[in-house]
């Protein structure tokens, strides 16, 4: 089984893998790593709370939604032991209408693509719910990649993946095309060699090639887009680490 489903029998989680499990800490590192201290955090879509847990044991405040009632009992059960931590059962683009000018983030993994076409709409509201030095921090298939390209774009792979409807990776230039008009600050990068239930002695390998490799073998190889925005004139990491 290479994923875990909701409610609707879509994929939302890769399944339980030790090389998944380091391949998710890279990302939520990354993600931490570029929050400033103490953030009051929107999560979008937030599976089964890997990333939530990683955010409260940060000293961060967290506001997670997810449209799945499966997702977000996970996401509990996991951070039960917290306080800082509010769920709310929704639809994206219907939650983030309610809220202005309210999160120092917004932050999600794999999330962007399952809204593809109503994205420009969504990351329009993004703008106004986060504070005027807010920032966006996402990890996305990246669709120049062969085999996102096949999950994506090949009805035997939308269907070996289980994949939504209205389910779409994109490129990095189509998301800078929606992002630039919106926040000052934009960078989008395709990062991440390592794939799915990869082996894990394998890894430290493919992060040593990745870093040596030339631009234009990056754009292709890397299976994710690192997306990071802001309000901001500066995208610039946090200076001290939360508490």
């Amino acid at each position: 089984m290479f994923v875990i489903k909701d409610e609707q029998g879509h994929s939302q989680v890769w399944a339980p893998h030790s090389g998944n499990t380091l391949r998710a800490q890279g990302r939520i590192s990354k993600i931490l790593n570029t929050l400033p201290p103490h953030s009051h955090v929107l999560e979008l879509g937030c599976g089964h709370g890997d990333l939530t847990l990683a955010l409260l044991d940060g000293g961060h405040h967290v506001t997670a939604v997810d449209r799945s009632q499966k997702m977000l009992e996970a996401t509990a059960k996991k951070c039960q032991n917290h306080q800082r931590l509010s769920l709310h059962q929704s639809d994206l683009a219907l939650y983030l209408e309610k809220e202005a000018n309210h999160y120092d983030a917004i932050v999600g993994m794999g999330i962007l693509h399952h809204v593809t076409q109503d994205l420009p709409s969504i990351l329009s509201r993004m703008a106004h719910c986060l504070k005027q030095d807010g920032r966006g921090l996402f990890w996305e298939p990246n669709r120049a990649n062969p085999l996102v390209k096949f999950i994506f774009g090949t009805s035997l792979g939308r269907r070996w993946f289980s994949l939504e409807e209205k389910e779409e990776a994109f490129t990095k230039e189509e998301i800078e095309s929606l992002l630039r008009p919106l926040f000052p600050q934009v960078r989008v990068a395709p990062q991440d060699w390592a794939y799915p239930f990869t082996p894990p002695g394998l890894l430290k390998r493919l992060r040593t090639l990745e870093t040596m490799a030339p631009d234009f073998l990056r754009r292709r190889v890397s299976q994710s887009l690192w997306i990071e925005f802001s309000r901001s004139a500066s995208l610039e990491a946090k200076t001290e680490s939360p508490k």
